[in-house]
């Protein structure tokens, strides 16, 4: 049997050079509603059509989620770690 290499599909190579960035939102109830974007920080008004104000959300460090902020208790979660 001839082995196959498994391919990087994470690489932008493999996604069509669209540069798409996935946004997820989970919720209790084990439930995941993810869109993609061209930009990250558009995730930002899926986020606040979807969740409810007053709900508690995790976010990495970038700027744009600051917007949500006001609405929302917005904890940071630190990927360099």
């Amino acid at each position: 049997m001839a082995s196959r290499r498994r391919r990087n599909r994470t690489s932008a190579r493999h996604n069509g050079s669209k540069g798409l960035t996935l946004n997820s939102i989970g919720f209790r109830a084990a439930l995941i509603e993810a869109s993609s974007f061209l930009r990250e920080a558009e995730g930002v008004g899926f986020a606040r059509e979807r969740v409810e104000p007053g709900s508690v959300l995790s976010a990495d460090e970038v700027a744009h989620w600051d917007l949500l902020a006001s609405s929302f208790d917005l904890k940071r979660v630190n990927q360099g770690l």
